[in-house]
């Protein structure tokens, strides 16, 4: 059973059994009952739909290459205008860890940082 599906298990009338309690019963975050799924408007699903192009035709492309494509007519200019992301996957003894940055795309500045497992 999905998360989702347990999600609908919730019954948020009942009072002998707190929403945390039926929570961690069900194995599902206590947050995602408050979490409301957003639709993407028709500009943020032509530029997916363009960036898997330009992916599906260049698979070695990395972000920065692929942005050339996208941003090519925006005159970047300044900073805070444009971010990117990068990955690293650093080594370790079990496998990996996986590095994620938000750089700024004129200054270069590592703007967030996360080490994930």
């Amino acid at each position: 059973m999905s998360p989702s599906e347990r999600k609908t298990m919730i019954n948020r009338d009942r009072t002998d059994l707190s929403l945390t309690k039926q929570c961690k019963l069900l194995k599902i975050s206590r947050s995602s009952l408050y979490y409301v799924p957003f639709g993407v408007n028709a500009e943020t699903s032509a530029l997916i739909s363009e960036i898997d192009r330009v992916f599906m035709n260049y698979p070695f492309f990395g972000s920065r290459q692929i942005a050339a494509y996208l941003l090519r007519k925006l005159p970047i200019t300044r900073p805070n205008h444009v971010w990117c992301s990068d990955i690293a996957y650093i080594p370790v003894r079990r496998g990996f860890l996986y590095l994620v940055a938000i750089i700024d795309w004129v200054t270069r500045k590592v703007l967030a940082w996360r080490l994930l497992r």
